[in-house]
């Protein structure tokens, strides 16, 4: 259930970033990431956020790739 948590937050934080129109490299550090989304309220390890920026990924290059075909 952590990861989930971990993956929300992560689409939390990209939807933040949109509407600031930052990126991905205007982030700190993944330690200070994880401060963040405990001081928000998700519950998540920084082992549990790195697994969840992976499956992020994943999933939007397999979405990128889907579209392309």
């Amino acid at each position: 259930m952590a990861l989930q948590q971990a993956l929300n937050f992560i689409h939390v934080l990209k939807s933040r970033s949109a509407d600031k129109g930052r990126n991905d490299n205007d982030l700190p550090d993944i330690g200070a990431i994880s401060e963040v989304g405990k001081n928000e309220g998700f519950q998540f390890t920084i082992e549990e956020l790195r697994q969840a920026h992976r499956f992020d990924w994943q999933m939007r290059l397999s979405a990128k790739l889907s579209q392309d075909d």
